[in-house]
């Protein structure tokens, strides 16, 4: 018999810190943020948050007494100018912003702001402030167990933020068809939004090869001329974005997708056999379900 004993640094507080990327973030463990902290703990883990800039503390059972007192620790709490319906109070302490997909929510929030601005009460920020917030603390309560995969849609995110393109007018065929919006961002803009996603990407010193594969995701000739970990990145996030959207119209399984699917570049890239797509899709169905139904509790 064979173990393997991972053995952690534990500093003079009871803390460790478990880097999670050479770049950004750090898992936290030794604390209980359900309890009052010192002074001390205060200031070695603000001391890891600046060193680490994302801390994850995981396996925590706190309410929202608890995760406003422990925030209060690190400063003022600052409550932003948004809807009350995303404002919670503590025992008559403002402070906490509710993030979240709530139907209601959404249906209350679209109904206090300027007509076309799309809903984002999956987002908060202060950075527009003259003085922006140091820090925020973020309490996940309804976690989907798969997701995430935005990333390389970053740079369409923002620009629904700052451009003057509306994709909720272009055709429909330009934003089901692949690579259609990619190229009248280009002629509307002079750039697209996966190049501003990478160059973002980029500067927060995410690790370049990602930068790359979001910035060549709708340019896969150049990627697969490339090759390497770059070619089957592009590869493998086209085929995601195709099942994504296959997935959200038309859950069961469809031959004639299957069949139109194979001749995609981007799968004979990777060597994906038609098999394999099949045996996939209960599971990619499964999961595509159990996220969905995560995001409109």
């Amino acid at each position: 018999m064979s173990a393997i004993l991972e053995v952690k640094d534990v500093n003079e507080l009871g803390l460790s810190y478990s880097p999670l990327h050479p770049t950004i973030g750090a898992e936290v463990e030794g604390v209980d943020l359900s309890q009052p902290i010192s002074d001390e703990v205060r200031d070695d883990i603000k001391t890891a948050l600046l060193k680490y800039k994302v801390l994850f503390f995981r396996n925590q059972s706190v309410n929202r007494r608890q995760h406003l007192d422990f925030a209060k620790r690190f400063g003022k709490i600052y409550t932003p100018p948004y809807p009350a319906d995303r404002l919670v109070d503590v025992d008559g302490e403002p402070g906490l912003h509710l993030i979240g997909s709530d139907p209601n929510q959404k249906a209350f929030y679209e109904s206090q702001r300027r007509p076309g601005i799309p809903y984002d009460g999956y987002h908060s920020d202060t950075n527009w402030r003259i003085v922006p917030s140091w820090g925020a603390i973020l309490r996940a309560v309804n976690v989907p167990p798969v997701g995430g995969g935005l990333l390389h849609d970053l740079g369409k995110l923002l620009l629904l933020q700052v451009s003057g393109i509306d994709y909720q007018k272009l055709a429909p065929e330009v934003l089901t068809q692949p690579d259609r919006a990619f190229v009248h961002e280009r002629e509307v803009l002079g750039f697209d939004h996966a190049v501003l996603a990478g160059h973002v990407l980029d500067s927060w010193k995410i690790p370049g090869g990602v930068a790359e594969v979001v910035a060549w995701h709708h340019q896969p000739g150049r990627a697969f001329e490339h090759g390497a970990e770059l070619g089957l990145g592009v590869a493998l996030v086209r085929i995601a974005n195709r099942l994504d959207c296959r997935m959200q119209a038309h859950p069961e399984l469809d031959e004639a997708f299957i069949a139109e699917l194979m001749q995609d570049g981007s799968v004979s890239y990777t060597g994906y056999q038609e098999t394999v797509l099949r045996a996939m899709w209960p599971k990619l169905r499964e999961a595509a379900q159990q996220m969905t139904g995560e995001l409109v509790q």
